[in-house]
């Protein structure tokens, strides 16, 4: 294991962590009360440099660490248990009022795509949705937001604010060329399992295989692109990003039966894995009158 805080540092064998739970504890831990204030324009520009640090070579940590631990950040180099693969886990503060989230990399395989969690503890189990998304995905690059979306009066809500981050982990990533999947939560919705959306982009190919698989597992879906539905995430700020950039953006909203159930999520999170949303092919295809 390498975590570094500030200039110290500890060498051994890599942790050995549960992702999914590891997630799931720090979302556990957010209230609706805790502290947290919006980042300045230069620690985000600070955070931002560490990342890089971290795409360029993510088999050493000490300059990413430089830029992030200043920041509450602590960086680990881990193995996650279910896969038996190394992945480096950068974690925000989970006190004070700096709750800025976490960063989850591949360090195998060059970045091919971002899975991010907004609204983990509101949205309950979208961060274990999000585990098992980077666990089916060589290459990924997970990102979870670090408080409760209604956290200071909703300014934890990074789904809807440009100035978290969160966000500006996502610009990055998206000025690399990655296609983004979101992972998003909704409690009822009378006979549907799935809201697929393009978010205030237009919808592509990779949309719309991902609701042929979705269909063919036998999920009851809705399609913003032809039904008319709720939850489209139309003023998503990560999504007008990935717009203006002409990149895959699947805004995905999952019912709760189907998050909370493990059997019913696996096959959910298969199908999503398996399509071009995560080769970034933004090739033109006409979608069936079906879709």
């Amino acid at each position: 294991m390498l975590i570094r805080r500030g200039t110290r540092q500890v060498t051994g064998e890599s942790a050995r962590i549960d992702l999914s739970n590891h997630l799931a504890a720090l979302a556990d831990r957010m209230r609706l009360d805790d502290p947290y204030r919006t980042p300045t324009r230069g620690e985000r520009r600070a955070a931002v440099q560490g990342l890089d640090a971290l795409l360029a070579d993510s088999s050493g940590l000490h300059d990413a660490a430089s830029c992030l631990a200043p920041h509450g950040f602590r960086l680990a180099d881990c193995v996650d248990t279910a896969t038996d693969r190394r992945v480096v886990l950068v974690d925000g503060a989970t006190h004070g009022d700096r709750r800025w989230g976490t960063v989850v990399l591949d360090p195998q395989t060059p970045p091919s795509s971002l899975i991010a969690v907004p609204h983990p503890s509101a949205d309950l189990d979208t961060e274990v949705v999000g585990a098992e998304l980077f666990r089916r995905t060589p290459g990924a690059v997970l990102l979870m937001a670090g408080s409760h979306r209604r956290t200071a009066d909703e300014a934890g809500d990074v789904a809807h604010r440009t100035d978290s981050l969160f966000h500006a982990f996502a610009l990055r990533l998206m000025e690399r060329g990655l296609p983004q999947v979101q992972v998003h939560g909704f409690a009822s919705l009378s006979g549907v399992d799935v809201v697929l959306s393009p978010g205030p982009g237009e919808a592509g190919p990779a949309l719309f295989d991902t609701a042929d698989v979705l269909d063919a597992e036998g999920f009851r879906l809705l399609r913003s692109w032809v039904d008319a539905c709720p939850l489209t995430g139309r003023t998503n700020v990560q999504g007008v990003a990935a717009a203006e950039r002409d990149l895959p953006f699947l805004h995905v909203e999952l019912a709760r039966p189907l998050r909370s159930s493990p059997a019913t999520r696996e096959r959910a999170v298969s199908a999503i894995a398996s399509t071009t949303c995560w080769t970034g092919d933004t090739g033109s295809r006409s979608p069936h009158a079906t879709r």
